[in-house]
């Protein structure tokens, strides 16, 4: 198995508290925007699928979704599962790209996206309007969800920042274990100061889910922020086994 972090964007904020409730009001902040390919021998996955270009962010050279793939030797028809963390507006653009992959997001989190009230920012509903009749897997909350069946790829309930937020822990069989936290945990500053996201559903849920993050470190997985700038993190065409 092997796995790629991949940056399609980067962006910028005016004020970091966006992230960090309660911090770094009017402190402004460059962050990367990931999505991630996971070649499992039993089918290829894609993790959050792109941020749209359209609001100032700083697009990476070829770094979509598609192009990436097409220099691994995939088209998307060969994408197995999408997975998404969320369905915020920065993770959701090439949704509709994938037209023959099962979608696997909590059922909350589609429903918060497809119907969401006014007062529930995030989503834009343009970017994945035309994927109503692709195929579904809905995931109900507090429940663990084992991709394969083996182990090396599952879902975690990482509710709190939005309705149905999810992680991934991967078992690399080389590498060793990675969780991809997505926005539960957008910026390394968000566990270590156990800050929520500025923008939750649930601040309840959202310290819950830190707490939960920050079990899975203890146990010996290494944390990849959704949104942290790391000179650590190997980006495409590396990867890890």
């Amino acid at each position: 198995m092997k796995l790629y972090v991949c940056m399609i964007a980067m962006m910028h904020l005016k004020s970091k508290d966006s992230l960090t409730r309660g911090k770094d009001r009017g402190v402004a902040i460059d962050m990367p925007n990931y999505f991630y390919i996971i070649d499992h021998e039993q089918g290829l996955c894609l993790v959050d699928a792109g941020v749209d270009c359209t609001h100032g962010e700083t697009p990476v050279p070829e770094g979509d979704p598609i192009t990436v793939l097409g220099k691994l030797g995939y088209t998307t028809d060969d994408v197995r599962y999408v997975i998404m963390t969320h369905m915020h507006i920065d993770h959701t653009l090439y949704m509709s790209k994938f037209p023959k992959a099962t979608f696997i997001i909590r059922k909350s989190e589609l429903k918060m996206a497809w119907w969401h009230d006014k007062c529930e920012g995030g989503y834009f509903y343009d970017h994945y309007k035309d994927t109503r009749d692709f195929k579904y897997i809905q995931l109900p909350d507090d429940v663990d969800f084992d991709v394969f069946g083996d182990g090396q790829v599952v879902l975690t309930d990482t509710r709190g920042h939005s309705a149905g937020h999810q992680s991934v822990l991967l078992k690399m069989p080389k590498y060793g274990k990675i969780m991809l936290t997505g926005d539960a945990a957008a910026l390394e500053d968000n566990l270590r100061s156990m800050l929520v996201p500025g923008f939750c559903t649930s601040i309840g849920k959202a310290e819950e889910s830190l707490q939960k993050i920050q079990h899975y470190e203890d146990i010996g997985y290494e944390l990849f922020f959704a949104h942290e700038v790391s000179k650590k993190v190997r980006l495409f065409p590396e990867y890890y086994e």
